[in-house]
């Protein structure tokens, strides 16, 4: 088993899961911009680290030294056991929301 299917195999979280934590684990209703910018960016290195790649509509482009997986990171052991196919899926959501705010407004 590849290191990315062993991952995939051991799947302990899924979207409304991470859908659920990131409403209550994060500052989105003070600084909704920065609380799914933040998340997305951790979701990245994640995805990179795991797969090589992220969806190229998020423009996504890894540190000089590579993705900065940060241990200290809410989302670390969150990110680390879920598939790629939910982080991905929950990747999207949170880059059509930071969309929606960018064109609010919202951003800065």
């Amino acid at each position: 088993m590849t290191s990315s299917a062993a991952v995939e195999a051991m799947t302990m979280y899924t979207y409304s899961e991470l859908m659920a934590e990131f409403r209550r684990a994060e500052d989105w209703r003070y600084d909704p911009w920065g609380s799914a910018m933040s998340v997305l960016f951790d979701l990245c290195d994640r995805l990179y680290h795991r797969d090589g790649e992220t969806p190229a509509e998020w423009h996504y482009q890894p540190g000089i030294s590579g993705p900065a997986l940060e241990p200290d990171s809410y989302w670390f052991e969150i990110f680390r056991d879920t598939s790629s196919a939910v982080l991905i899926t929950f990747g999207h959501t949170l880059h059509r929301y930071i969309e929606r705010l960018r064109m609010a407004g919202r951003d800065y």
